[in-house]
């Protein structure tokens, strides 16, 4: 759309509402939970500024660049934009997460928060075909799982230390290659029934 590819994704964390905003609206501990993020600082005001380290197959880049940060705590909503540049590769980036929060049921009763996802993404220049790629989504897919995991983690015991995994680490390329034969393996039996 509009050159950018967006990708949406929702999960639901055993945490009410309150507890998960007061975690993501705090943009240094959304980025300790984000694989490759990495931030050079507090934010100023809403400045952000960093770098996101990505390595697909052979392909490793770090696009270090900064952001804009707008919260909306009424609606429990945070956007996050940014742009940046790869010096190996001379490949640009332009991103933005948009998240909001919804309390939901949760087990026994309990509240519980609805996580929604609205991530969008350009390329230019080498990394351009590779980020249309479908493994790109597929690999993005895992990220906000492995987000998810890492937020779960975090509001369970607060002092616990996230993994800094980068963004296509060999075991995260690795689930996506087995999902993807997986599917394949499914839609030729399907076809073969």
């Amino acid at each position: 759309m509009g050159g950018e590819t967006r990708l949406t994704q929702s999960f639901v964390l055993p945490h009410p509402c309150a507890a998960v905003w007061l975690l993501m609206s705090d943009v240094e501990a959304v980025a300790r939970c984000m694989p490759g993020a990495v931030l050079d600082g507090a934010p100023v005001g809403d400045k952000i500024s960093g770098r996101l380290e990505a390595k697909i197959g052979p392909i490793a880049a770090s696009f270090a660049g900064e952001g804009t940060l707008q919260q909306f705590p009424g609606e429990f909503r945070q956007i996050i934009e940014g742009r940046g540049g790869d010096r190996r590769s001379g490949s640009r980036a332009t991103g933005r997460v948009d998240y909001y929060l919804t309390a939901v049921p949760g087990a026994a009763g309990s509240e519980a928060t609805r996580v929604d996802v609205v991530i969008a993404y350009a390329l230019t220049g080498p990394l351009a075909q590779i980020g249309r790629s479908g493994l790109v989504r597929d690999l993005v897919r895992r990220i906000g799982e492995a987000f998810a995991q890492n937020l779960d983690a975090q509001l369970h015991d607060p002092t616990a230390a996230m993994p800094q995994a980068k963004l296509g680490g060999l075991s995260l390329m690795l689930q996506v290659l087995a999902d993807r034969v997986r599917a394949l393996l499914a839609r030729l039996s399907g076809r073969a029934g």
